[in-house]
């Protein structure tokens, strides 16, 4: 099956994220993973889907517990 790669600006108009906010979390580290080949980043569409669901919550207390053991 083939991988589907997204443009950084698929990603942001798909999942309603601006570019920067795409952009500075690759400087963190954070966010979603991506792909670079040469100078252009791509977003494989499976890695972005997987990353939502693990950041799935049922309430604010699970998201402070996660971010501060």
């Amino acid at each position: 099956m083939a991988t589907k790669l997204l443009t950084e600006k698929e990603v942001a108009v798909q999942y309603k994220v601006s570019l920067s906010y795409l952009r500075n979390n690759r400087v963190k580290g954070h966010g979603f993973p991506f792909v670079k080949l040469g100078s252009k980043v791509f977003y494989r569409e499976q890695d972005v889907e997987n990353y939502i669901e693990k950041s799935l919550f049922k309430s604010t207390t699970e998201v402070n517990y996660q971010h501060n053991p």
